[in-house]
């Protein structure tokens, strides 16, 4: 028999950090009696969604042998750690059909979810999404009605108990997701749960954004709905430059964008405020600004996402793009004016230091098999420094 801590989202909530902090963190929970189930490889319960997917027949071999691993894993456990986005959505009486494909007897089922605001959510999937897609959704279709879903689970709890926790950093414990749903595990055990800080998934500035779509629009081979090397290779580079000092201007909607975006999500958001009372999740109130003609909204253009945007450095947008080698055919057995100002402009408005700098493009370009491009840089900064000395009096 086995008690059932169950973390079922919402996506774009945190969901890869939690996973990640748990599956580090197995010897710890076992030592708490609480069991992590995972695959080798895994980091989570995902497979075990292949099994009620409409074409089950066609399981893939690897996915039936992460769910014996599971199974194993799980034999003889008290208490099981589940988590999975797609929980949500399964629904209570399925999401209990699956578990008990690796534990028979379940005696309870206590569960957590994370949910953002829609102009959050929408800024965070945008990010997501432009690594698969070349467009983006436009503001007024981006509705996300979790409320069903989330009622059905707190009708459900019966036995067990449901709780909905806003993502949120100013709301959640210690400013940080992970750090959160270590406290609820905390507080459903009785016994300190210290999960390790893991932030993943970091977010791009709107420069960032801006050159990512124009990668996955150019760059040949790069088919919608895939995720692909070249703009994996880019999200890596971006993310690296971020860790040392955050290159652009935060993502934020623009007036326009933020009224669409709360407009087509009012009733959604009436209805879990109705649902959720002491959720307390933070909307902005829609901009004073006049219900613009959908027709004529920026973004209808050309779905740049930079329409969408209250604000982006177009200068730096250049230089980050003449670093990129699909779209700058300069990158090759040399490197021209672009990528030498590019450098210079990199250097001139961030504190990254000159090596480093050097060294994250370096990594990128390698990941493209640029290696003269490298050279080429190199030699470059060894001349630009060595003109720079001043010379040795007589």
């Amino acid at each position: 028999m086995a008690e059932i801590l169950a973390h079922i989202g919402a996506g774009r909530c945190g969901s890869t950090s939690i996973q990640t902090a748990l599956t580090e963190s197995r010897d710890i929970l076992a030592g708490l009696d609480l069991t992590y189930p995972v695959a080798e490889g895994d980091i989570n319960q995902n497979a075990l969604l292949s099994l009620v997917e409409d074409k089950s027949y066609r399981i893939p071999e690897k996915v039936m042998q992460a769910v014996d691993d599971m199974r194993e894993a799980a034999r003889g456990a008290s208490r099981l750690v589940l988590s999975s986005e797609g929980f949500l959505h399964l629904g209570p009486t399925r999401f209990l059909e699956l578990v008990r494909e690796i534990a028979p007897q379940v005696t309870r089922a206590d569960v957590i979810a994370f949910v953002r605001a829609p102009h959050d959510h929408y800024l965070s999937l945008m990010q997501q999404r432009l690594r698969r897609y070349a467009s983006i959704i436009p503001p007024e279709r981006f509705v996300r009605p979790n409320v069903p879903a989330l009622g059905r689970w707190k009708a459900a709890s019966g036995e067990g108990s449901f709780t909905l926790r806003p993502f949120d950093p100013a709301r959640l414990e210690g400013g940080d997701v992970v750090a959160d749903f270590g406290g609820w595990l905390c507080r459903q055990t009785g016994q300190p749960v210290a999960l390790p800080s893991c932030q993943l998934n970091s977010s791009m500035t709107a420069e960032q954004a801006i050159v990512l779509q124009r990668l996955r629009r150019t760059a040949r081979g790069v088919c919608d709905g895939q995720i692909h090397a070249v703009s994996q290779a880019l999200v890596a580079f971006f993310n690296q430059l971020n860790a040392q000092a955050r290159v652009g201007n935060r993502l934020r909607l623009s007036e326009p964008a933020l009224s669409a975006i709360v407009r087509a999500n009012r009733e959604n958001m009436d209805a879990l405020d109705a649902e959720f009372p002491d959720l307390g999740l933070a909307v902005p109130d829609v901009p004073d600004v006049p219900e613009i003609d959908l027709a004529d909204a920026p973004w209808t253009e050309d779905g740049g996402i930079e329409h969408v945007l209250e604000r982006h450095d177009a200068a730096l947008v250049a230089h980050l793009a003449a670093l990129v080698p699909e779209l700058a055919p300069q990158i090759g057995d040399s490197i021209g004016p672009a990528q030498t100002a590019a450098v210079d402009h990199l250097l001139e408005t961030t504190a990254i230091s000159e090596q480093t700098l050097i060294t994250i493009i370096a990594r990128y370009w390698r990941k493209r098999d640029r290696a003269p491009a490298i050279r080429a840089l190199r030699r470059s900064r060894k001349k630009k420094a060595g003109a720079g000395r001043t010379p040795a009096l007589p």
